[in-house]
């Protein structure tokens, strides 16, 4: 694999969603090689307004913390792996992105979809969507339960921007080293175009050809990247919807890759706006890709 993750940073908490997680971190840390830190992190600010009904309650989440983090570290080491720990308090989605994945040079952070869910449990689920938001690198939002396998079926989402190539390589790269099959989509917003105010019927047509050229070239470099099985189509509605539910659904799907932010114009299909959305709605993985800091404007 030619993009291989160096540093990977998991965000865990102590529900079932967060294991898988967990367990899709050492899975790609033992593959590729990379340094596995595992963080717990404590939201005070929650527990603060419990204080005053249960006054130990800061105290017990720490020592509860540390007992899931040596919990995690016992597995990680079971299987082979060196894993480091980190413990912080603040707001999850904050510390995670702006202070631990810097420090530790991070470039994939993975976090459970909806975590726990309850305030002694520390709600990473409530944190999934703000890591995505704010993360300077790529992030894995880990839905699988099989989260030890390996994808068998991806779709990789374009838009022609220099950001959705930069997904590309990565899924493709990834595809070809789990030998799994691949779609590459590229979705025409309609609902977009027939709101604009100079709506051109020929302006379908347009997009259409350039869809067409873009997805055969993405689709031949995916073949001499060595990959076996490999689709290329075009589909059309609101790409957040099609992507994460009628081509999820339809394609078996248990990882989805896009950039983060695409091309961010109307008219070159909007997939900036779209990866938040998929998150939201996907029913497996979902794997958000960003330029490195130095390619990012």
């Amino acid at each position: 694999m030619t993009n291989h993750f160096q540093n990977i940073l998991t965000a865990v908490d102590s529900s079932d969603e967060s294991m898988q997680a967990f367990r899709r971190g050492l899975s790609l840390a033992k593959k590729h090689h990379s340094q596995l830190t595992v963080a717990h992190v404590i939201e005070y600010k929650t527990l603060n307004r419990l204080i005053h009904y249960i006054p130990t309650i800061v105290e017990t989440a720490g020592e509860q913390g540390r007992t899931l983090l040596n919990i995690y570290k016992a597995e990680a080491e079971g299987a082979g792996v060196e894993i480091q720990t980190r413990m912080a308090h603040g707001m999850p989605k904050f510390i995670i992105t702006k202070e631990l994945a810097p420090e530790h040079d991070t470039d994939l952070i993975i976090t459970g979809a909806s975590g726990a869910g309850t305030v002694g449990r520390f709600m990473m689920g409530s944190v999934s969507t703000g890591i995505v938001r704010h993360a300077k690198c790529d992030v894995l939002v880990v839905r699988n339960k099989d989260s030890g396998s390996d994808y068998k079926k991806m779709i990789i989402a374009i838009d022609g921007s220099e950001e959705s190539w930069h997904a590309f390589d990565k899924g493709i790269a990834l595809a070809v080293e789990e030998n799994a099959t691949v779609l590459i989509t590229h979705v025409i917003d309609l609902v977009v175009l027939t709101s604009m105010e100079q709506y051109d019927a020929g302006l379908i047509t347009e997009m259409e050809r350039y869809s067409g050229q873009l997805l055969e070239e993405h689709r031949e470099k995916a073949l001499n990247a060595g990959l076996e099985h490999v689709e290329a189509a075009i589909y059309y509605g609101a790409p957040k919807v099609v992507i994460a539910e009628e081509l999820g659904e339809k394609y078996k799907a248990d990882l989805i890759v896009l950039g983060a932010s695409g091309l961010n114009t109307t008219e070159r299909f909007f997939l900036g706006s779209v990866s938040e959305g998929v998150v939201h709605r996907a029913a497996c993985d979902v794997l958000i890709v960003r330029l490195p800091d130095e390619e990012q404007q």
